[in-house]
């Protein structure tokens, strides 16, 4: 049982930073929703109450495809992130906190890996617009398919994001007309 908790804190970890789901969608999140041959997952207990099916890349399908999948509940359900008795995982929050607090790991939020893929999303997309960088995977680029990947009901929550992003890379809007 002890084995199968850092396991499943870094499924958890690792599924933030590839398809960063919303509060309380990674717990709500089971195997039918997910189509790995078509490379989508379906979210469909979200905050706003709005589904979304969003794409992911081959390399996030193939690693969903070598998860563990334990059986399905007493209810039938088969969620993709459970607890070592095959329960769904509820406490995804505190769990990674004690096990960041145990490792030493200066503290930071889980929440903070889903801040991170965003900007780290805006900032590919800002280097690949003025040609730094060429384009490679098939994440969502530009502020409305990323705002909608995130689940967020307004793109104006992921425009802060945006300026943050630009703050950090110099940049403007004035300098990025330039380009």
């Amino acid at each position: 049982a002890h084995m199968a908790a850092p396991r499943i804190a870094a499924q958890a970890c690792q599924s933030w930073l590839r398809l960063p789901p919303g509060p309380g969608e990674a717990g709500s999140l089971e195997w039918p929703q997910i189509n790995l041959r078509m490379r989508t997952v379906a979210f469909l207990d979200t905050k706003t109450g709005a589904p979304r099916v969003i794409r992911v890349p081959a390399r996030t399908a193939a690693w969903l495809g070598q998860m563990e999948r334990g059986r399905p509940d007493q209810d039938g359900r088969h969620y993709v992130f459970v607890n070592d008795r095959g329960a769904r995982l509820t406490n995804i929050y505190s769990r990674f906190a004690k096990m960041r607090d145990r490792a030493g790991v200066p503290h930071f939020r889980f929440h903070d890996l889903r801040h991170n893929y965003a900007i780290r999303r805006l900032q590919s997309d800002t280097a690949a617009s003025a040609g730094l960088i060429r384009r490679v995977d098939d994440q969502p680029h530009g502020i409305h398919e990323l705002s909608y990947h995130l689940g967020h009901s307004s793109v104006t929550t992921t425009e802060g994001y945006l300026r943050w992003t630009r703050a950090v890379m110099g940049l403007n809007h004035s300098a990025r007309r330039k380009h």
